[in-house]
């Protein structure tokens, strides 16, 4: 996530008066962005909401990814869906993914693949697991994340950009702009977390 330069090359700043400007809103939860790995974020949200702090995610996106992505879920994390009660979920949405197996690598398609993992390997391990190997991807997953964190009191507010932000000993105070509406309003918040990735302009 990140927002268009300003004169100085800084963040956009709206003007002081400005008539798209709605009342300050105070919210005693962080603020965070988004960045590639969408399904880190949807955990990051799922896991503090359970925890009693409940994220406001701001993200510029109109929505989720409408493309597969890091396909394939390793039986940890299927442990950690158990708990979040949505293990079942993640499963069906690899259904149609099942008879996929396998992780290779090569230079091109027509190529020498060099296998990673095995296509034969087993996707449970009783032993040490109740968790399976799943073959959902994140576009299919991420919504189900989304779904979690809001149960749980989180709020992902889609198309929408953080134009500013000030902070004092108190907290922070941020400017977010819906993308479409160009609709703005302030929100204040205990703290802000930059999970735009590594090109994040608010680190």
């Amino acid at each position: 996530m990140g927002w268009p330069a300003g004169p100085r090359g800084g963040c956009g700043r709206p003007p002081r008066n400005s008539p798209r400007g709605r009342p300050r809103k105070k919210r005693d939860r962080p603020q965070a962005g988004t960045g590639p790995d969408r399904r880190r974020r949807a955990h990051q949200r799922a896991f503090l909401a359970r925890q009693g702090v409940p994220p406001l995610l701001v993200d510029r996106h109109a929505g989720v990814s409408s493309h597969g992505r890091a396909r394939g879920i390793i039986q940890r994390t299927m442990e950690i869906y158990r708990a979040y009660g949505i293990a079942d979920a993640v499963t069906r949405a690899g259904a149609p993914f099942d008879a996929e197996a396998g992780v290779a690598r090569c230079e091109t398609l027509a190529g020498e693949w060099q296998w990673l993992y095995d296509a034969e390997e087993p996707r449970g391990l009783l032993d040490l697991t109740a968790g399976e190997f799943c073959m959902a991807d994140q576009n299919t997953v991420e919504p189900i994340l989304i779904d979690a964190a809001a149960s749980a009191g989180a709020e992902h507010l889609f198309d929408t950009e953080l134009r500013t932000f000030e902070t004092n000993a108190d907290g922070v105070t941020a400017t977010l702009e819906n993308r479409g509406t160009g609709e703005q309003q302030t929100v204040r918040t205990g703290y802000l977390i930059a999970v735009d990735g590594n090109r994040s302009p608010i680190r």
